[in-house]
């Protein structure tokens, strides 16, 4: 299992693909810790680049989609996609 995450620049984000269900948890549960805002993120189901997934507004109105890849009944990838110039079409 892989997590890739695509953001701005500016943006606080892991730089190479995560590898690993235990790894990708673990960053998870980092960014929660260290992000309580995100608790707090609303999202609805959306087809992300053909995959199933989310679009996900923060409360600050930004916008970020996952895009959830499986195989065989497990999810192999998840992609993360919180730039704003990549998701300007994208609406909530």
């Amino acid at each position: 299992m892989r997590c890739c995450i695509r953001t701005a620049a500016a943006s606080a984000a892991a730089l190479n693909p995560i590898y690993g269900a235990d790894r990708i948890a673990r960053f998870f549960a980092g960014v929660l810790r260290k992000n309580s805002a995100l608790a707090t993120v609303a999202a609805r189901p959306a087809t992300v680049n053909g995959l199933p997934g989310f679009v996900m507004r923060e409360d600050d109105g930004s916008i970020d989609t996952m895009a959830i890849e499986h195989r065989d009944g497990r999810i192999v990838a998840i992609y993360l996609t919180r730039n704003p110039e990549k998701l300007r079409h994208v609406r909530f």
